[in-house]
């Protein structure tokens, strides 16, 4: 039973993790847009901020891409 306990425990606390982790991210989407809005207010063009390296508010990050391996070589052993 304690096992049980504890593993609701733990999805409790995730949950709360997540819950308090999306609203940063709202938190965070709004400050942006809104810094955004400002900046071409005082007289940014959008090219000119996109020039800097920072993407507009919607925009999708960059993911790291995954490294393609391929497997290894193997050479049968015909020594007998």
């Amino acid at each position: 039973m304690d096992a049980r306990v504890e593993a609701v425990r733990v999805l409790a606390d995730a949950g709360n993790e997540y819950d308090a982790a999306d609203q940063q991210l709202k938190l965070a989407t709004l400050a942006h847009e809104h810094a955004w809005t400002a900046a071409l207010a005082s007289g940014w063009s959008e090219k000119d901020l996109r020039a800097t390296g920072v993407k507009a508010p919607g925009q999708p990050t960059s993911k790291a891409r995954k490294r393609r391996t391929t497997a290894p070589v193997t050479t049968p052993n015909t020594e007998a």
